[in-house]
């Protein structure tokens, strides 16, 4: 993957992570567009994904210090906050394992 599409595709899935899309799926269609294999390289599509993670904690670094510090600290909002992110991605996982 040359710099050119690594930087494309950054891009794009910047713009895209936070928006009611699928960013894997404007990856594709980006990459399918620069010409190079859809999902050729897997390492590059979970690196961005994983820079993309980290962007969230950064952002979010406070507000994780402060739930971390309720959860510790026993404050009945912080475990609910928590617990409702926890059983959040549930759904998923069901419907993944499926």
């Amino acid at each position: 993957m040359s710099v050119f599409e690594a930087l494309w595709l950054g891009i794009v899935q910047g713009l895209t992570e936070f928006l009611p899309v699928s960013s894997s799926g404007h990856l594709v269609m980006v990459q399918s567009w620069l010409g190079s294999v859809p999902g050729g390289d897997l390492v590059f599509e979970v690196a961005v994904h994983v820079a993309t993670w980290f962007a969230i904690v950064v952002f979010y670094r406070a507000r994780i210090a402060e739930l971390v510090r309720g959860v510790f600290a026993g404050q009945p909002d912080a475990w609910r906050y928590t617990s409702k992110l926890a059983v959040a991605p549930l759904p998923a996982v069901a419907v993944g394992l499926l």
